[in-house]
């Protein structure tokens, strides 16, 4: 004996898990396939790494934002091409206290490097870049 489902059962499942499954597919992929871009690039305040903070890229109305590794490092993905202005800020983030040995603690910052709060105001900052469909890279470096 096999089991019959009532359609009016089956065709709405059908259809809801075909849209998700297009919903998935057709979700974001490496840079550049959907028309968006990723901007890669390295922090430096006076010479020396930034080892923390954020990195904003607004287009238009949309802003996105990365975060800056201990290294001065950073990424920003999905970014729409066109011209940028862009800010740089500390981040205030509370931290628990690290004792030494402790796994991933080498990664923790508990000491920012300043950055200036001109770069943390789109009209003060004076940083802008052109950003391209895929892959980009922008070094910035701030004054102190």
């Amino acid at each position: 004996m096999s089991a019959v489902f009532p359609r009016r059962i089956v065709t709405p499942f059908l259809l809801t898990f075909s849209l998700l499954l297009f919903a998935v597919l057709s979700g974001c992929g490496p840079a550049g396939k959907d028309g968006k871009a990723v901007v890669k690039g390295t922090v430096t305040i006076g010479g020396s790494p930034a080892n923390s903070g954020q990195v904003t890229f607004t287009i238009g109305n949309e802003s996105l934002s990365g975060m800056i590794d201990p290294q001065g490092n950073y990424s920003v993905v999905g970014l729409t091409p066109g011209e940028a202005k862009v800010t740089v800020t500390n981040l205030s983030i509370p931290t628990a206290p690290i004792t030494p040995g402790m796994p991933g603690a080498e990664n923790v910052v508990t000491k920012p490097i300043p950055i200036p709060a001109k770069y943390g105001n789109v009209e003060t900052s004076g940083l802008t870049f052109t950003v391209k469909k895929g892959e980009n890279t922008y070094n910035i470096e701030l004054s102190k």
